[in-house]
C-alpha cells in the first residue's frame, strides 16, 4: 500500500467540525465555473499552497490542519 499525501488545509478560523455542502452546477451571481462551497486542502509539497502564497505576498491563514482522509466508515480526523 503507497502512503497517502500529505494534505494542509489553511484558514484564519478555528476548524472544529466539517459538515456536507450541497454543490449545485451553478450559483446565482457567480461566474460560471464558480468556486464550490465546501473544505480546500493543499497537497504538501513544493509547490503547494502555502508556498504559492508566500512567493505571491498573498495571506494564506494563520493555522494550518493537517487533514488525514480515512477509509470509508471511519471517522475523520482533524490536527492542528
Amino acid at each position: 500500500m503507497s502512503a497517502r499525501p500529505a494534505l494542509s488545509h489553511f484558514t484564519n478560523h478555528t476548524l472544529e467540525a466539517v459538515h456536507s455542502v450541497e454543490q449545485p452546477v451553478s450559483q446565482q451571481g457567480w461566474p460560471t465555473p464558480y468556486k464550490p462551497k465546501g473544505l480546500w486542502v493543499s497537497v504538501d509539497g513544493e509547490d503547494d499552497w502555502k508556498s504559492w502564497c508566500e512567493e505571491n505576498d498573498y495571506g494564506c491563514g494563520s493555522k494550518r490542519y493537517r487533514i488525514v482522509l480515512k477509509r470509508e466508515r471511519e471517522r475523520e480526523y482533524f490536527g492542528s
